[in-house]
């Protein structure tokens, strides 16, 4: 057969009296059934229960103040959310110490639930989720845990992955991870908020990184006993924006962050109040 297909090529090639106007090479290029769906850009949200559920970003439209907006999940089970691409990678975050990568197509295209995907031990469920790749483009990742306990890992750490996961961080009795944050060389201030409305923030250059995945890193913000670490967010160490608050009553309340720039203190401190906690 391919003899035959040689000799028609010829014959049409002798029919040919102009030469070839494009440059024919040879790539390195191998085509896969990923390649044959369309790429979207998708809002991926994992519940409390650990289901996961999609929307895709084309859907949603611009509303005006006081509407009513579009619905896609039930929102008191909503845990986090990101958007991202259905042919990339995106990392889960657990509260136990566990990472996963998972690729959206296999969420998107191929329907997988995603306790099919990974094996989350009993009682551990997402608390983050991040798309791969601004993760290896920062210069390290923040992990946090409700006893105020902070850790500093470089994201070389999570450039490979099994399909077990990978264990980032050990925890004590009776603690687990509240959240994941990225830094970069201008995003190295990182702002703690405690459940009593205590705010520290804290210049990430000046932790320690660590290489091994079963410690527990070091105490960041020192807590009452009755108060723990609620949530953190990565600063910019230039930027002129507000910071929102919201509690859980409802209430919200705006703060002008470079007020706080000049109370970047060292780690294992108390910190200042950020919200009066009687009201939410």
């Amino acid at each position: 057969i391919y003899k035959i297909i040689q000799e028609e090529l010829d014959d049409a090639l002798r029919g040919i009296d102009r030469p070839r106007l494009c440059k024919v090479e040879k790539l390195d290029y191998t085509v896969g059934i990923k390649d044959l769906e369309p790429e979207k850009d998708v809002v991926v949200f994992v519940t409390r229960d650990n289901n996961i559920s999609l929307l895709e970003l084309a859907t949603l439209k611009s509303q005006k103040r006081g509407g009513k907006g579009k619905s896609s999940i039930n929102m008191p089970k909503l845990k986090c959310a990101t958007v991202c691409s259905t042919h990339e990678d995106i990392i889960l975050f657990t509260a136990l110490g566990h990472a996963y990568k998972i690729n959206m197509f296999d969420i998107y295209y191929k329907k997988l639930p995603l306790n099919n995907i990974i094996s989350l031990k009993e009682g551990d469920y997402v608390v983050n989720i991040k798309r791969m790749e601004p993760i290896i483009n920062n210069d390290g990742i923040i992990i946090l845990t409700k006893n105020g306990y902070i850790k500093k890992h470089k994201t070389d750490k999570f450039s490979t992955f099994n399909k077990a996961g990978k264990r980032i961080c050990a925890l004590n009795d009776n603690d687990y991870i509240v959240n994941v944050v990225c830094t970069k060389e201008s995003n190295n201030i990182i702002g703690l908020f405690s459940h009593l409305g205590k705010f520290i923030l804290i210049d990430t250059n000046e932790l320690r990184e660590y290489n091994s995945t079963n410690t527990k890193g070091i105490r960041g913000m020192k807590l009452k006993d009755n108060d723990h670490l609620k949530d953190a967010i990565g600063i910019d160490s230039n930027s002129k924006n507000d910071i929102m608050i919201l509690d859980t009553q409802g209430n919200a309340k705006k703060l002008d962050i470079k007020e706080f720039f000049s109370k970047v203190s060292n780690r294992n401190t108390v910190g200042v109040n950020c919200i009066n906690k009687k009201y939410g």
